[in-house]
C-alpha cells in the first residue's frame, strides 16, 4: 500500500512496479495482467448493491488467477473509497450498507491470498479515513512524500530536454545539462560549462515541496504564461484572427445587429461571418471588432512572435522564467492555504 499526498506518483509507481515485475518473472509465468478497479463503478445508489458488485468483481478476477502461470497484479486506486473505517459510517444514512461494502473487500482479500499468482497493489491520499482491518492486511505500507531535489533536477531537467527536442528552446552547447551524477562528482562547483546545470540544480532546491504532477506542468506554463515577461517580442500585439463560416440567416441586415451587440464579441473571443458576401469580424488585443472580406484575410499575417519563429529562446532565459513560475506557484499554494483557513474559522473549524 503506497500512501502520501496526491501527486506524488503512487499510481505511476504501482504502474511501473506491475510492469517491472512482468519482465523480471517472465520465466515463471507465461503471461502478466494489471487489472486497474475504478471504484466509483461499484459505488450503486441501491441498498446492498455495492457489496454485490464488488464480489462479483472479485469472482471474475478469480478466474485469471485460476491458472498458475498467469501474473496478475491488482491495483485499487484511492482504495480510501472502498474501506473507509467502518465505525463512522455507522453515523450515515446507510450504515449497513457501508458497513456491507467493506466486509465483501476484507472477505475477498482473505479468500484471494490463497492465490500466489497475484499481488494487491492500493493507493491512498487520506489513510485517516481507511479502517484498520484493512490497513492491517497489507504487509507493505510506503509513505510517498514529494520529490526530493535530485528528483526534482531529474524532472526539470527531463522536461527541459523535451523543450529542445521540439524547438521551443534553443539548441545549442550552452544547453547542455549534465546529470545530477555528474553534478554529484564535481561537488556542485561552478563553472563556465556547467553553470546551467548549477542554476537549474538551484532551482530545484527551491521547488522543495512541490509534488510531481505540479512540476511536470511547470515548464509549460513557464513558456505560455512568463516568457513574454523577460522577452518583449514574446507578447501578442498583433491582431488575432480566425476563420467560421456560419449558414446564411434570413434576416439581411445581420450586420447591423451584430455590431449593436457588441457585447458578444467580448464573450465569445472568435470571428463570425456575418453576411452573404461573407464578410468576417476580427477580433485585436484590445477586444475590439472590426470588418474584413474574407479575400483580404489571406494576406493578414499570424501572430508567431519572432524568437519564436527564429528559434532564439535560450536555455537561461527559459531557467529564469521556469523560477518566476515556481514563485508563482508558492505565493498561489499560499493564497489557497490562507483561503482555507480563512474558510474553516469562519465556519468554525479548528
Amino acid at each position: 500500500m503506497l500512501y502520501g499526498p496526491p501527486g506524488t506518483g503512487k499510481t505511476s509507481l504501482c504502474r511501473a512496479l506491475a510492469n517491472k515485475l512482468a519482465i523480471r518473472m517472465a520465466d515463471r509465468y507465461s503471461s502478466a495482467q494489471l487489472i486497474e478497479i475504478n471504484t466509483m463503478n461499484l459505488m450503486s445508489k441501491w441498498f446492498s448493491e455495492s457489496a454485490r458488485l464488488v464480489t462479483k468483481m472479485f469472482d471474475g478476477i478469480k478466474e485469471y488467477l485460476e491458472s498458475n502461470d498467469h501474473l496478475v497484479c491488482l491495483l485499487i486506486d484511492e482504495v480510501e473509497s472502498l474501506t473507509a473505517v467502518r465505525t463512522s459510517s455507522m453515523s450515515g444514512c446507510e450504515p449497513s450498507d457501508a458497513i456491507r461494502v467493506v466486509n465483501s473487500v476484507l472477505t475477498q482479500i482473505d479468500q484471494i491470498k490463497r492465490f500466489p499468482n497475484v499481488l494487491i497493489l492500493a493507493t491512498s491520499n487520506v489513510t485517516g479515513v481507511i479502517d484498520p482491518a484493512f490497513l492491517d492486511r497489507a504487509d507493505i505500507r510506503l509513505f510517498i512524500g514529494p520529490p526530493s531535489p535530485p528528483a526534482i533536477y531529474s524532472i526539470y531537467r527531463t522536461c527541459l530536454y523535451e523543450l529542445i527536442r521540439v524547438g521551443l528552446i534553443n539548441s545549442t552547447e550552452d544547453s547542455r545539462l549534465l546529470s545530477y551524477q555528474t553534478l554529484t562528482s564535481v561537488q556542485f562547483m561552478e563553472n563556465q560549462a556547467n553553470s546551467l546545470s548549477i542554476e537549474l540544480w538551484r532551482l530545484a532546491e527551491h521547488s522543495l515541496g512541490l509534488n510531481g504532477r505540479t512540476l511536470r506542468k511547470l515548464p509549460l506554463l513557464a513558456y505560455a504564461f512568463y516568457l513574454n515577461k523577460l522577452i518583449p517580442d514574446m507578447r501578442y500585439n498583433s491582431t488575432l484572427h480566425c476563420r467560421r463560416i456560419h449558414l446564411p440567416d434570413s434576416n439581411k441586415n445581420n450586420s447591423s445587429i451584430l455590431n449593436e451587440s457588441s457585447s458578444f464579441y467580448n464573450v465569445s473571443s472568435s470571428s463570425m461571418c456575418m453576411n452573404e458576401s461573407i464578410h468576417c469580424s476580427m477580433i485585436s488585443a484590445t477586444g475590439t471588432a472590426a470588418v474584413v472580406p474574407e479575400a483580404e484575410l489571406s494576406s493578414l499575417p499570424l501572430p508567431i512572435p519572432n524568437c519564436v519563429k527564429s528559434n532564439n529562446v535560450s536555455l537561461g532565459i527559459f531557467i529564469k522564467a521556469l523560477k518566476l513560475t515556481v514563485d508563482a506557484q508558492f505565493t498561489e499554494l499560499k493564497s489557497l492555504d490562507l483561503a482555507s483557513l480563512g474558510k474553516g474559522r469562519l465556519t468554525g473549524v479548528q
